[in-house]
């Protein structure tokens, strides 16, 4: 890998703050650590780290006494938008009717899953996570609802439905990072939100990712997706040296396994592939250029990893999946043991 580029600072977020707060005004919140982080663009450097003021030592020292359970998926839903046009965007404007039937058909597939956090790709704002949320998944307490507005022209974005508390949050949309060979700057097409999970006790960071897409097939749409992963390797790796071991990076890479963006992931001592878990036959997640392809992943950290529950982790496929989306949702359970 190059020089790192700058991670941004997030701040801590009391837990008391985030748990059954309104969503806008939880949203106020997150943008409020954006902007506590600095404004604008920063470009690539090589001395920022996270910031870990506002933690509890004492709570560090203590951590958790109990073993406690993590479920999470992540699911591309392909063009999740709302019936109103977006003036500022290059949205889609499907009709209530169709948007009634693929919020229904998305939630019966989440429904069946049954995760503790999702992270969805092709998001086009909030207010679809809360016809999720306070519609068909009403009871099953995803009161934490997080989307963060990126650069997709047409205004797809990554989000997280969580029903455990969230203590932080960090957006890396402002952030400039090089690509392979220092030749050009980039950001994340879509940014890399990450959240800060309280599961028992434990701390998890779950980041969401959608990388650049192949379509068009252009040497800048490879270039920008390396990029993505190496500054995401960048910020996990930043994140363990600080003490946060337990991380997992989810979403659609938009590349397949051994490609050069996977593998700026996993090589060394980076993250591990969840997915593996699965048969081969079946791991794939979408159909691109006629051909079966896995696109979407589950990586963890090596600590995160080890606490796999190995017979939990597998994609799902079938007629109710192609109704919703032109991808699988890919699942995974944990059991963290102190």
């Amino acid at each position: 890998m190059s020089a790192g580029a700058g991670v941004k600072d997030d701040r801590a977020m009391p837990a008391a703050r985030v748990e059954a707060r309104p969503l806008r005004a939880l949203l106020a919140c997150a943008l409020g650590l954006m902007l506590g982080c600095g404004g604008g663009t920063r470009a690539a450097d090589a001395g920022s780290s996270p910031d870990t003021s506002g933690t509890d030592a004492a709570a560090l020292d203590a951590g958790p006494t109990e073993p406690a359970d993590l479920s999470v998926a992540t699911w591309n839903l392909h063009n999740f938008f709302d019936q109103y046009d977006d003036p500022t965007t290059l949205d889609d404007v499907p009709s209530a009717a169709a948007v009634t039937r693929k919020v229904n058909a998305v939630s019966g597939v989440l429904a069946g899953l049954d995760a503790d956090v999702i992270v969805l790709e092709e998001v086009e704002n909030v207010g679809m996570l809360d016809r999720l949320a306070d519609g068909p998944l009403a009871g099953m307490g995803y009161d934490q609802r997080i989307l963060m507005d990126a650069f997709d022209p047409r205004g797809i974005d990554v989000g997280f439905l969580c029903r455990l508390p969230i203590t932080r949050i960090a957006s890396h949309s402002d952030e400039a990072f090089p690509n392979a060979d220092d030749t050009r700057t980039w950001h994340f097409a879509r940014d890399a939100p990450e959240i800060f999970v309280d599961v028992g006790g434990f701390t998890v960071i779950v980041m969401a990712v959608h990388f650049h897409s192949q379509l068009g097939g252009g040497a800048d749409q490879a270039d920008h997706r390396l990029a993505e992963a190496m500054q995401v390797r960048r910020i996990i790796d930043q994140r363990v040296a600080f003490g946060n071991t337990l991380a997992l990076v989810l979403g659609d890479m938009n590349d397949e396994p051994d490609s050069p963006p996977l593998n700026a992931l996993l090589d060394g001592d980076g993250l591990m592939d969840i997915t593996r878990a699965v048969p081969l036959s079946n791991r794939y997640t979408t159909d691109f250029g006629g051909v079966h392809r896995q696109f979407d992943f589950i990586l963890a950290t090596p600590v995160m990893a080890n606490y796999t529950v190995s017979s939990s982790v597998r994609v799902i496929h079938g007629a109710t999946v192609d109704a919703a989306s032109d991808h699988s949702p890919v699942f995974a359970s944990f059991h963290l043991v102190p």
